[in-house]
């Protein structure tokens, strides 16, 4: 939650800019609960959705979805009365980040 609130606060504030709008579909699933259709999303789609969530619960994406299994996290809440569910991969998302903050730091050298 923390580090969700820094890299949000981050990109708000223009620190951050750039690969924060890299679309992160290889780290799970995006979708509003009616439709079951995955949509795209960024770092900070993340970030939004870990502060704004309702309930949060630890899962295991089967070997079939990913190729081996990988702890994940369900975030779900509601965003203009839709429920919506974000299922994520934590190594995959874990690593996103590292790569981002890579990214910067190479951009101010």
């Amino acid at each position: 939650m923390n580090l969700a609130v820094a890299l949000r606060v981050n990109i708000y504030q223009g620190k951050m800019t750039g690969p924060k709008y890299a679309k992160l579909l290889h780290c799970g699933f995006l979708y509003d609960d009616n439709d079951l259709v995955s949509k795209e999303f960024t770092i900070k789609d993340v970030c939004d959705k870990i502060i704004h969530a309702d309930t949060v619960s630890k899962e295991a994406l089967p070997p079939h979805i990913l190729g081996d299994s990988k702890m994940t996290m369900q975030f779900k809440g509601k965003h203009n009365r839709k429920s919506w569910t974000l299922d994520l991969s934590v190594e995959l998302f874990t690593e996103a980040v590292l790569n981002f903050v890579d990214e910067l730091e190479h951009e101010g050298t």
